[in-house]
């Protein structure tokens, strides 16, 4: 909300909120794929960890840190690219029918 609501005041050449922007742009693709990688984290690499509150705070940042850049790689590399196919495609069926209803 507070990015939101400062949108007309940030300098939007700024690399902070050039990175939050991305991050909201790959907030649907974290929603979809933070449980299946934490699990992985948990699984696999919990068990290599000594016990103990530092390799915990290690462990968040590990989760988070993988979160984003694997979330953020498949937004760029697979929904963007099938979301512009899917823009091409419909407009090319609303050109081609004038009847139907994703005529603009």
């Amino acid at each position: 909300l507070f990015f939101v609501v400062s949108e007309s005041v940030t300098n939007c050449d700024n690399a902070f909120y050039k990175y939050i922007y991305q991050l909201g742009n790959a907030s649907y693709v974290i929603y979809l794929c933070h449980p299946f990688l934490i699990y992985f984290i948990i699984r696999f690499v919990n068990p290599l960890l000594p016990v103990g509150f530092i390799f915990s705070v290690l462990e968040l940042i590990l989760m988070l840190s993988l979160v984003v850049l694997v979330s953020d790689g498949i937004h760029k590399r697979l929904e963007l690219p099938f979301v512009r196919l899917l823009e091409k495609t419909l407009h090319r069926y609303s050109i081609n029918n004038p009847t139907s209803k994703f005529t603009k």
